[in-house]
C-alpha cells in the first residue's frame, strides 16, 4: 500500500532493538519504521490522550481502532476511561485513572505496565478482557 498522507509510509517496527535502517519514529509504547514518503506523515495523539501520551499513524485510527477511536494501546484492554485525576494505587502519584470491568481503578499507564503476558487487574487478579 502507497502512503497517502495518511501515514502508511510508518509501519510497526518488529524488531526488538530498533529499525534496522535508521527511520525510527517512537510513541511511548509502540516503535514506526517510516520509509521514504513525499508527504510529511507524523504521528497523531491518541484521542484517550491524558491517559495513555501514545501517538500512531492516522491509518491507525481508521482501520484498526474505527469503533473505539483509540490508539493501538488504548483500544487493546476492555477497559473504562474517566477524565478524573486521582491518586493511583498502584504508582501513588495523580494520574487520570481507567475502571476495569472488576471495578477496580488504576491509571492506564500502570495496568500496561505491569501486565507482560497476561492481562491481570493488579488486586484481584482477575483477567482484564481484551478487545
Amino acid at each position: 500500500m502507497s502512503c497517502v498522507g495518511d501515514g502508511k509510509c510508518m509501519k510497526l517496527c518488529k524488531n526488538p532493538n530498533g529499525c534496522l535502517i535508521n527511520h525510527e519514529i517512537s510513541s511511548d509504547y509502540t516503535r514506526f519504521c517510516k520509509i521514504k514518503c513525499e508527504h510529511k506523515c507524523k504521528l497523531i495523539p491518541c484521542k484517550n490522550n491524558l491517559h495513555c501520551k501514545s501517538e500512531s499513524p492516522a491509518y491507525f485510527f481508521k482501520e484498526k481502532n474505527e469503533i473505539y477511536g483509540g490508539c493501538v494501546e488504548c483500544s487493546v484492554f476492555n477497559i473504562t476511561f474517566l477524565n478524573e485525576k486521582r491518586i493511583c494505587l498502584v504508582c501513588s502519584t495523580p494520574q487520570y485513572m481507567i475502571v476495569t470491568k472488576c471495578v477496580h481503578e488504576m491509571c492506564f499507564e500502570c495496568l500496561f505496565d505491569i501486565n507482560d503476558d497476561i492481562a491481570q487487574c493488579p488486586f484481584c487478579r482477575t483477567e482484564i478482557e481484551l478487545k
